[in-house]
């Protein structure tokens, strides 16, 4: 089975959205010993009006009356030094009360300042989150002890709408209000990586991979600020793996080669912390592909080198995938290694006992090949190279014997499964294997070719197993009839939970 690479860049978001407090002032008593903004006059008349703004809110009351007093009382000029001095207070409670502002219902954006309470230049306009992102930086600079507590505030509900109005549009693929609403976001809130990943995914659908690259770095960035963004900073980092193939497979000349290897090592980032199964493998193959292209063979063992450290880690598709890269940069230990990790934790995983048969071979180790392919023709009977691997490992016992009667015994086995295997019919191969964790769907595909001198119609049994071996569903299918030296195709599916493997009866 291949596994297919995308080129293009896959949706960065889901629909649901991003959770989080909507309305809800953060608690404030556990930072407040470690916070200290100050406690001027304005100050403390401010907070009294803050307090009363809370109760209304509590009430489901509008607060606005409440909270213009608070900033009124922020904004009013002062002749005294002590008040004079106390910007960071006035500033840490300005910027609280310009985000419950936005809050409260019917509240523009923007607007002239006195319609705010502000009491200053009261005909200007103003926008009230980018006035509440000043408040708020000026206070992280003075006080750093603040800023775990600012975080809170600048994540309230007008980050959070403007966020989730953002991943709405991008799925809805309205991608010009979807870049309005992520720098939106971004004016109050810089830390978290789902606006720049909007911003990725906007840029990728106008085909400006430079500038998807670059929100995609910023994510990356981003997302490192902490573990509850370990998702998303996964996301980022395989989505960034595919922007730059994009760009790679449309360069040319010195471009091309700087940009495989960025490619390349985006993709083996992601291979290091990825926890998707799929991903890792489609990620390997596609760093394999660039590397294979630009003949950069060093590269390989980068590649696979953190599945051959820990394959425990990381599901059977993604070991498998670093054996097959492995064995393209002829380290047959290493694939022996790799296959062989995932036939001991599925032993009924086809492709795996295959290619373990097969690098047995190429390790010289033609004692180990027969016991992997009884295995093999048990799940896959039809495959006429199934058998030919038999013959393979005669072939190595033959040339490591001086002994007439095993000279003998060997010679007739290898012609015996040399036989098989060309006069196999019908032949079968197998195409795809697919498991959905999401609907639990499973299917297996391929073609099924007669290689007899009529034609003929066939049925498979086919069964889907778990982990055990045990069957977790079956069907059958007629395919056919077939045209001599032709094929068909077939497809088998079911729908079941705990599906690793398959195997299908000998067809006659």
């Amino acid at each position: 089975m291949t596994i297919s690479l995308r080129s293009a860049i896959p949706a960065l978001l889901c629909a649901a959205g991003v959770a989080g407090a909507q309305g809800t002032p953060p608690a404030t008593a556990a930072a407040a010993a470690a916070c200290d903004p100050g406690a001027s006059q304005a100050v403390a008349k401010a907070t009294l009006f803050l307090q009363q703004a809370a109760t209304s809110v509590q009430a489901k009351q509008d607060a606005s009356k409440p909270l213009k007093l608070a900033i009124t009382a922020l904004t009013a000029p002062s002749k005294d030094s002590k008040e004079i001095a106390d910007s960071v207070g006035r500033a840490y409670y300005l910027g609280q009360a310009y985000i419950l502002m936005l809050e409260q219902p019917g509240v523009a954006m923007s607007g002239p300042r006195a319609s705010y309470g502000i009491a200053t230049q009261p005909t200007a306009n103003i926008d009230l989150l980018s006035a509440a992102d000043s408040a708020f930086t000026l206070v992280e600079k003075m006080q750093p002890a603040c800023k775990s507590e600012i975080v809170q505030w600048r994540e309230q509900k007008p980050w959070l709408e403007s966020l989730n109005a953002a991943i709405a549009a991008v799925n809805a693929e309205h991608y010009d209000s979807a870049e309005v609403y992520a720098k939106r976001a971004l004016v109050i809130d810089r830390r978290a990586p789902y606006a720049y990943t909007v911003l990725a995914s906007v840029a990728s659908s106008k085909k400006d991979y430079p500038t998807a690259v670059a929100m995609m770095r910023k994510a990356i960035d981003a997302a490192a600020s902490d573990t509850i963004y370990n998702d998303a900073r996964q996301n980022a980092m395989y989505d960034l793996g595919n922007a730059l193939f994009t760009q790679y497979d449309g360069a040319t000349g010195a471009d091309k080669a700087s940009l495989g290897k960025q490619a390349i090592d985006a993709w083996e980032g992601y291979v290091a912390v990825g926890t998707q199964d799929a991903r890792v493998a489609r990620a390997q193959a596609g760093a394999a592909q660039i590397a294979l292209a630009l003949k950069d063979t060093a590269q390989y063992s980068r590649i696979y080198g953190p599945v051959l450290a820990n394959p425990a880690k990381y599901g059977d598709q993604a070991v498998l995938n670093a054996g097959v890269i492995a064995t393209q940069a002829d380290h047959t230990a290493d694939a022996v290694t790799l296959f062989a990790a995932v036939v001991n934790r599925n032993p009924y995983q086809r492709d795996a006992l295959k290619n373990l048969a097969a690098s047995y071979i190429g390790a010289k180790q033609p004692e180990k090949v027969a016991p992997v392919v009884d295995k093999l023709v048990t799940l896959d009977p039809n495959n006429a190279s199934n058998w030919l691997l038999y013959a393979y490992g005669y072939s190595g016992l033959l040339k490591n014997t001086k002994d007439a009667k095993l000279t003998k015994a060997y010679t007739d086995s290898l012609v015996k499964y040399n036989t098989k295997s060309e006069k196999m019919t019908p032949n079968v191969e197998v195409r795809e294997f697919a498991v959905n964790g999401d609907d639990k769907s499973v299917s297996l595909s391929g073609t099924v070719e007669n290689r007899g001198t009529t034609p003929k119609s066939y049925t498979m049994q086919v069964d889907f197993l778990d982990k055990a071996g045990a069957v977790v569903g079956s069907q059958s299918v007629n395919v056919g009839p077939v045209a001599p030296k032709a094929s068909a195709p077939f497809k088998a599916a079911i729908q079941g939970a705990g599906v690793v493997a398959y195997r299908y009866k000998p067809i006659v």
